[in-house]
């Protein structure tokens, strides 16, 4: 995908004119100045890229018409990258957010540990969609992350199924190149568990024990929660890219 990437909620057709007004249409017209003749590319958010050529506009209206020429339809890569992550204070959400996004992440999941200082709440949740949207459009990316509901490491834990693997952030474990061996093919999701930084209780990590989560290295020393998931996602489509 090159260009221009922008977002419709529309279905989308070969050989329509799809209207686009709104934000959207400011940002087209007024932030990247794009006018009549110019390609763009369009995504729903769940894998669809259509390109289009700008038909016609009005940009005191806010409104303009893209003449969609060809429509592609992008699966999931396997696995899927889930963050299961402690949250962090503040505007380090947003980077960790934006970060894992660039990099592929497909869901988050906003864990409610034990010794959390930040908790997840409804609101969070409505400006973390607008920032994985931008994200995507930023990094030419038609997969939107979905954002989970907050929950508990235990309740984490009791829905993993058996073509999932946990894996755990933890100074103290393997390094990357020692746990590719433990990731098979048939995996369809890795959860990336990442702790609050006054670390796990001695309850949640017992859960992790029992569930044989898998424990990466990424640091010798103890990391923030943002820069913990980060590094975990960037190692993990290292191990996935290179097989």
């Amino acid at each position: 995908i090159t260009d221009s990437l922008f977002i419709t909620a529309s279905p989308v057709m070969v050989g329509q004119e799809l209207k686009i007004s709104g934000e959207e249409a400011i940002h087209i017209l007024n932030s990247r100045r794009l006018r009549r003749g110019d390609t763009i590319f369009l995504t729903n958010g769940t894998g669809l890229c259509a390109r289009g050529e700008i038909a016609s506009a009005d940009s005191s209206q806010h409104k303009l018409w893209v003449k969609i020429e060809e429509v592609h339809e992008y699966s999931v890569a396997r696995p899927r990258l889930i963050v299961a992550s402690a949250l962090p204070k503040g505007e380090r959400q947003a980077v960790l957010l934006n970060m894992a996004t660039q990099l592929g992440m497909n869901e988050f999941i906003p864990l409610d540990c034990d010794h959390s200082v930040v908790r997840f709440h409804d609101k969070m949740a409505v400006r973390w969609r607008r920032l994985v949207a931008e994200a995507c459009k930023q990094s030419r990316n038609c997969h939107f992350p979905v954002i989970r509901p907050g929950c508990s490491l235990a309740t984490l834990v009791a829905g993993i199924s058996d073509k999932t693997r946990l894996v755990v952030g933890d100074s103290r474990g393997q390094s990357m190149h020692q746990l590719g061996e433990k990731l098979q093919t048939d995996i369809e999701a890795l959860v990336l568990v990442v702790g609050p930084e006054g670390g796990f209780s001695d309850k949640e990590t017992m859960l992790l024990i029992q569930q044989n989560s898998l424990k990466l290295r990424i640091s010798n020393h103890i990391l923030r929660t943002e820069t913990a998931a980060i590094s975990m996602i960037a190692a993990m489509n290292q191990a996935i890219w290179s097989n």
